[in-house]
């Protein structure tokens, strides 16, 4: 099944599942959900986003939902056949968008857990699934538009 020929929400949950359910961290769970939505074997891609969990490099800073969401819009921004201007004018706006909805953009902020801090509170898995469906759901509007 293609990645267009989904709901947005079937597939923002899908990268949800992927990050909660299976061992991909935010950045995996999503290149995963539109590989599996496109037909694709998630561990061709996955190895692309491993550095982005936890923050880039699990230094807490840039989610990597966020992160994944980037990359899958530059993806599907140069199939579609923009260039590189627009592609990262799309960046931008996701990138503004990102941070509006959510009040920051780093994972250590945004979950609640600091991975260099051994006295910071356990991360919850659980936290960061609204961050995947966020992004994983504006990537593929994008897609269908």
């Amino acid at each position: 099944m293609k990645g267009s020929d989904l709901t947005v929400e079937n597939l923002a949950a899908l990268a949800e599942a992927n990050f909660v359910e299976r061992p991909y961290n935010c950045s995996e769970a999503i290149l995963a959900a539109f590989a599996q939505a496109d037909g694709e074997n998630p561990a061709d891609v996955i190895g692309y986003a491993t550095a982005f969990g936890k923050g880039i490099a699990g230094q807490g800073f840039t989610c990597g939902a966020l992160t994944a969401g980037l990359m899958m819009l530059g993806r599907y921004g140069y199939e579609k056949g923009l260039d590189k201007k627009a592609v990262m004018a799309e960046a931008a706006v996701f990138y503004k968008e990102f941070e509006q909805q959510f009040g920051h953009t780093h994972c250590k902020v945004l979950s609640g857990h600091d991975c260099d801090d051994p006295a910071s509170p356990p991360f919850d898995i659980r936290t960061c699934g609204k961050f995947l469906r966020f992004a994983t759901a504006q990537v593929q509007e994008f897609r269908d538009r």
